[in-house]
C-alpha cells in the first residue's frame, strides 16, 4: 500500500485527503481505535472508503477500498493544491496576491507540459 498522502483544505476549510489520484472527506474518527475514516468525494458514484491513523502530521493508510464508477484525477488534485497555495499566500501577504497567482499558474503550466525544474 502506497503512503503517498497529502492533506488539502477545501473551500469550506475542511481537510481533504488526497491519495492515489482520489480525494476523500473525513467521515468520522474513532479515538479508541486511533483511526480516521474517510469517504470518496465522488459519493454519488463511488462508495470507496479509506482508513488512516489519527496522526495528521504522519498519516498512514491502514485500509482502503477499490473505487467504482470513476477514475483517479491527478489534475484536479494539483489544481486544489495550487488554489490552496494562492489562498495561503494571499492571507499572509495581502498586498501581493496578483504576483502569487501568476507564479502559481506558471508553475502549474510548467508541470503539465513537463518543463518543471
Amino acid at each position: 500500500m502506497s503512503d503517498n498522502i497529502e492533506l488539502v483544505r477545501s473551500n469550506k476549510g475542511k481537510l481533504t485527503l488526497c491519495h492515489g489520484g482520489f480525494t476523500y472527506t473525513e467521515h468520522s474518527r474513532n479515538l479508541r481505535l486511533l483511526k480516521i475514516y474517510w469517504r470518496c468525494t465522488e459519493r454519488s458514484v463511488c462508495n470507496a472508503r479509506i482508513h488512516t491513523n489519527l496522526d495528521e502530521a504522519h498519516l498512514r493508510v491502514l485500509r482502503e477500498a477499490k473505487h467504482i464508477g470513476h477514475l483517479p484525477d491527478h489534475r484536479a488534485i494539483e489544481a486544489k493544491k495550487v488554489v490552496q497555495g494562492i489562498k495561503r499566500h494571499a492571507a499572509e501577504h495581502p498586498n501581493e496576491p496578483p504576483q502569487q497567482v501568476r507564479e502559481a499558474l506558471s508553475a502549474s503550466t510548467a508541470m503539465r507540459s513537463g518543463t518543471a525544474l
